[in-house]
């Protein structure tokens, strides 16, 4: 079908195609591209964290509209690479670009630390639990969606974590269990006979939506809602201090607001580990994507300078070339007016002397060589008179 398509077009719309396939070859080949193996083994050479490197090839491979600081340096992302912004091809555009984002201090970052073999910021994420004390902190920088993403808990976790809370960990009786998994299953919408009165069930419901967002949790998915998660996460640190501190090895949850207080801490731990972890992702994120930003612009500013020098290269020597052109042809010039005088002098230096011509044609034994040389009449060469008298005289 592409073939027959191709035959039924106009030879005039082929020419424009050609014109056009010709000049993309032609952008293509003045444009300066970034290839991404080239990335990685600029990386591999200036640091041994492994968690840099592959982190780096990941965010090579995830598309361009991912990549926001990088998105607006890089015009697009082809088979060669990352192609630089036409706005950002000129020498000093580049230098300004790479004196705001500098490779070499940020490189000091992805070294490793002493005989650890990952850089700071990795080795950090093995001992998230360390820095619990400042999760309000990094709530605070947390983004709205971060946050959202946080305050959703997986109901198969939180149900994992409660039975492993009721029954490994503090071996709960079977109603204090029930009392515990009577707000999970109010939460995952699940049939429940009625329980007390109605004013109790009121105040029940009433502190499950106080944390929870009963109506957007699924069977699913729990919401909590995020001006309430620093208040568990209080309850979840104040539980553990009282449980430090108590000497009794047993908890229980005669009610269901004790079952409640079992449930917050469950979820606190659950919220405090996932605040962490997507603190330490969002700055794993900036320093990559800080870091890939720096190596293509390093990258581009290599090969721009290169291409800078190569064509001041050139003009030089078209300029070297022309005046050696110029020079040679006013060589040339002179040379030949120099023979053209020397054959006038040499003109002019021979002349016609007469007196010299007959004092040599006396010497050679002429007898009337005047005679001879104006040619009158007299006696001829030596030697050769006789024979010319004899003759006649016969």
């Amino acid at each position: 079908r592409s073939s027959s398509l191709r035959t039924a077009l106009p030879p005039s719309l082929h020419r424009s195609l050609g014109r056009m396939s010709s000049e993309t070859k032609l952008v293509c080949s003045t444009c300066i591209s970034c290839p991404k193996e080239e990335i990685l083994r600029r990386l591999q050479r200036e640091t041994t964290c492994s968690a840099c490197c592959s982190a780096l090839r990941l965010m090579t491979e995830r598309p361009l509209a991912e990549l926001v600081l990088l998105d607006s340096f890089v015009d697009r992302e082809d088979e060669t690479g990352y192609v630089l912004n036409e706005d950002l091809a000129s020498p000093a555009a580049l230098e300004a670009a790479c004196a705001k984002f500098p490779l070499q201090e940020w490189l000091k970052n992805c070294q490793p630390l002493k005989r650890d073999k990952r850089c700071p910021m990795h080795t950090n994420s093995r001992h998230i639990f360390n820095q619990a004390d400042l999760w309000e902190d990094m709530w605070a920088e947390l983004s709205a969606a971060q946050k959202a993403t946080i305050c959703a808990v997986g109901a198969g976790e939180l149900h994992d974590k409660l039975w492993q809370h009721c029954t490994d960990k503090h071996h709960l009786c079977k109603d204090c269990r029930s009392n515990v998994m009577w707000a999970y299953d109010r939460l995952t919408k699940k049939e429940l006979p009625p329980v007390g009165t109605e004013a109790e069930q009121e105040a029940e419901l009433s502190s499950l939506q106080a944390y929870f967002d009963i109506e957007r949790s699924t069977e699913g998915t729990i919401c909590v809602h995020s001006s309430a998660l620093p208040t568990i996460l209080y309850h979840y640190e104040d539980t553990l201090a009282e449980e430090a501190e108590s000497s009794s090895k047993g908890r229980h949850a005669p009610t269901r607001q004790a079952g409640l207080s079992e449930l917050l801490c469950v979820v606190g731990r659950l919220l405090l580990r996932k605040v962490l972890t997507s603190y330490q992702t969002s700055l794993e994120e900036e320093q990559n994507q800080q870091l890939l930003v720096r190596l293509v612009l390093s990258h581009f500013q290599a090969q721009t300078l290169e291409r800078h020098a190569a064509q001041c290269a050139e003009s030089l020597l078209e300029g070297i070339e022309h005046d050696a052109g110029k020079a040679s042809k006013r060589k040339l010039k002179k040379e030949r007016q120099k023979h053209r005088r020397e054959a006038e002098a040499e003109e002019q230096a021979v002349t016609w002397d007469e007196q010299q011509e007959l004092a040599l044609l006396s010497k050679m034994g002429w007898s009337n060589a005047a005679a001879v040389a104006l040619g009158g009449g007299g006696e001829s060469a030596p030697g050769g008179g006789g024979a010319a008298d004899a003759t006649g005289g016969g």
